[in-house]
């Protein structure tokens, strides 16, 4: 229907179909930011700020879709307080769903830098202070760190005594990031072709 980059000029509504809405991300991992049924709309950041698209549409199935420019998209904002207020509400759920994914994507980086950080250091010197090093690295606040370390303790990766790590499991750390980094996107194929390994 339209790819990422290309010229905004027109918004639009699904009406009978299922579309999927995807980008590329370094290089060929194609990541489905969404998928829209009838009703559902796409197109509009771009119609709206005149920007280039920041994903690409592709219809799944035979498809009718309702196509608006930008002058006409522009025009039934202002002159519909219930059309503006519908977009706004749907503004307002979207850019909450990308801070979940945005916070998703912040945690995961902060346990992958951890996991590193143990596989680079262990063991640890006597004096050594990994949650406050690590605050440091991440640019989190200590007790995000010490959470962190809670859920790698949780997964078997670290063992904590009295409030320090005082174990580390390169075994454990390894199967962590080849299951959740190196694999994930494969995991996620045979996930949608339903074949399990």
């Amino acid at each position: 229907m339209f790819s990422d980059r290309e010229t905004p000029g027109r918004k639009c509504i699904t009406s009978s179909w299922v579309t999927c809405v995807w980008r590329r991300l370094a290089g060929q991992i194609k990541k489905v930011l969404a998928e829209m049924g009838p009703g559902e709309y796409f197109g509009e950041m771009a119609a709206l700020i005149e920007a280039p698209r920041t994903a690409s549409v592709q219809a799944t199935e035979d498809s009718n879709v309702a196509v608006i420019d930008s002058d006409t998209f522009r025009s039934l904002l202002r002159e519909s307080g219930d059309v503006s207020l519908f977009m706004l509400k749907e503004f307002s759920i979207r850019i909450r769903e990308t801070g979940n994914a945005l916070g998703e994507l912040t945690q995961a980086w902060t346990r992958l830098i951890t996991v590193l950080y143990f596989l680079m250091n262990w063991p640890m010197p006597g004096d050594g202070d990994p949650l406050h090093e690590l605050a440091m690295y991440t640019r989190k606040e200590p007790v995000e760190i010490q959470q962190v370390l809670w859920d790698l303790r949780d997964q078997g990766v670290v063992a904590i005594e009295d409030g320090h790590v005082s174990d580390f499991s390169k075994e454990r750390a390894w199967e962590l990031l080849n299951d959740q980094v190196f694999f994930s996107e494969r995991r996620l194929e045979r996930r949608e072709l339903n074949v399990h390994i």
